[in-house]
């Protein structure tokens, strides 16, 4: 069975060179790395915008093959792409700059009608489809070359850095954005970025770009958990989960993991935020920073932290100024979880693979995406 994306990519970069060969089964792949590493020609090499030489099929389509003299033009690759700088038509409205992408000659207008209305829906664009561009923030604009994209009917969806001009609060707002298109529009997407929250967030696979080449790839979990790919992982990296609702109150919010074989294992968080309410139809992401959790050799009693689960130790990592303790939920085959312990705890607790401990933390130690 062939991988999805299949890449054989030469391009000069001019200090180096893009050579780039990789092949991938996610649909949904990041591309993670430095400033000046390559990614953003990648992309652009990808749209077709940079010539480049050698060999990239994304699912059927074969985009570029240089030895059998195969190089579709921008237009004919089915290929929306969102650069960094929006590259929105100013004196145009909203609803006029979503329709500003042409679809290849073979879309019908009924389903580009559908996709306007959908783009439209996912997001949230309706109040403001007359507005011109200036009159809108950075996060609004964001959206609206999201749209565009969309709106276009590509059949691969390019995002450099979607996220990079925005300020904090902003990022939080767009994110939600971005998973809903890729789950009700089952789009295969590639997205640069050099924040692993956001990758982790959106992707199953990511790639690690260096001086043009990929030097690492796996699951966010397996990259970020590298010091030496991301050495801020002792203070900034956190654990993603994916949560069905189960209620919500004032008060709080309880859920359960959606891997988790039955719901018996609940997970207490803060209330959801109006802005961030979700119906029942979709789930929730939370993100709990490494330093957050900690680990029990035995259940704790008499304590003020709600979440207390049952796993697995699976593997340690030494880091230069901590330890990383890798765990498996014992109800979620796949979901593994990074906690990091400072050495000497690690020691006094005589952790080790394979060992059976407890994971906990506070309720409103996780952060609600």
């Amino acid at each position: 069975m062939k991988a999805f994306y299949e890449f054989d990519l030469q391009l000069n970069l001019g200090e180096f060179d893009l050579q780039l060969a990789l092949q991938s089964n996610s649909p949904v792949l990041g591309l993670f790395g430095p400033s000046g590493c390559g990614k953003s020609s990648c992309l652009k090499a990808i749209a077709g915008l940079r010539k480049a030489s050698g060999y990239l099929r994304c699912g059927s389509h074969v985009l570029l093959d240089t030895t059998n003299s195969i190089d579709l033009d921008p237009a004919e690759r089915g290929v929306g792409y969102v650069p960094q700088n929006h590259c929105l038509f100013p004196h145009w409205n909203v609803e006029r700059n979503l329709l500003a992408g042409r679809p290849q000659k073979h879309i019908k207008a009924e389903a580009r009608a559908t996709r306007f209305q959908e783009a439209v829906e996912i997001l949230e664009l309706k109040p403001l489809l007359k507005r011109r561009i200036q009159q809108l923030s950075g996060g609004e604009r964001q959206r609206v070359a999201l749209g565009r994209a969309l709106c276009a009917m590509p059949e691969l969806l390019l995002l450099d850095e979607p996220m990079a001009s925005l300020d904090a609060s902003l990022k939080q707002r767009i994110l939600p954005f971005l998973v809903r298109v890729r789950e009700e529009l089952s789009l295969p997407i590639l997205i640069v970025s050099h924040n692993p929250i956001e990758l982790q967030l959106l992707c199953k696979e990511v790639v690690v770009l260096e001086r043009g080449q990929a030097v690492s790839q796996g699951s966010p979990m397996e990259v970020f958990t590298q010091a030496n790919i991301y050495p801020g992982i002792a203070t900034a990296f956190e654990n993603i989960l994916e949560l069905d609702l189960m209620e919500q109150s004032s008060e709080q919010t309880i859920a359960y993991l959606i891997e988790a074989k039955s719901t018996s294992q609940t997970i207490a968080l803060p209330p959801i935020p109006d802005s961030k309410k979700k119906d029942t139809k979709h789930p929730i992401r939370i993100g709990i920073a490494a330093s957050d959790l900690l680990i029990a050799r035995t259940p704790p009693v008499d304590i003020s932290a709600r979440n207390i689960i049952a796993c697995r130790i699976e593997r340690i990592k030494r880091l230069p100024s901590a330890c990383l303790v890798i765990v498996k939920l014992h109800d979620a085959a796949q979901t593994e979880l990074a906690a990091e312990l400072t050495a000497s705890a690690v020691q006094e607790l005589e952790l080790a693979p394979k060992m059976q401990v407890y994971i906990v933390f506070k309720t409103n130690a996780a952060r609600i995406y």
